[in-house]
């Protein structure tokens, strides 16, 4: 049995439907800004959200910040331009140190975005494929961001209208 919150049938189908609605307009804005890859948007949000669901909410301040240091140090790499099997040495490496870093997420999350776009972009485009993918995760961040206040802002206005006197105690106790 595991603890936690239960929802009737349709509120849970309603949940999904406004979270796969959320992911579908993340996406589309990958879409209509035409990048090659869009599903880069929708991909934190995904993450994210189980982390929210889990109770793990400054992992998001970490993936943006780790995000941000991993495409920087791509950029990096692309202004030293060294060759393409050099470049395949360091993304295993990275993605080798990203997988050792599992206790410190935004060092494994740095790692793992800076071996991402190292190894996915061609050889002489590893600065444009970090500016891209670095922009289009934290364009998902932030519409993630955008997401949760509104959500907080409702959430709050309904727990004052319709409150919940066993949730209070259990919160206080907490």
């Amino acid at each position: 049995m595991i603890d936690g919150d239960r929802y009737s049938l349709p509120v849970t189908a309603a949940i999904a439907l406004a979270f796969g609605a959320v992911l579908g307009a993340a996406g589309s804005v990958g879409v209509a800004l035409a990048w090659t890859e869009p599903y880069w948007v929708p991909e934190p949000i995904l993450i994210l959200v189980i982390y929210v669901l889990l109770g793990n909410r400054e992992r998001i301040k970490e993936k943006a910040f780790a995000t941000a240091l991993g495409a920087a140090a791509a950029v990096v790499v692309a202004i030293i331009a060294p060759p393409p099997w050099i470049l395949t040495m360091l993304a295993v490496l990275a993605l080798v140190l990203g997988v050792m870093q599992r206790a410190t997420y935004w060092r494994m999350y740095a790692l793992y975005t800076f071996a991402l776009v190292v190894y996915l972009a061609a050889p002489d485009d590893v600065a444009f494929e970090a500016e891209e993918r670095g922009f289009q995760i934290l364009a998902g961040i932030a519409l993630l961001i955008i997401g949760l206040a509104i959500l907080h802002t409702v959430g709050t206005r309904l727990a004052r209208r319709y409150p919940q006197p066993e949730l209070a105690s259990r919160a206080a106790s907490a």
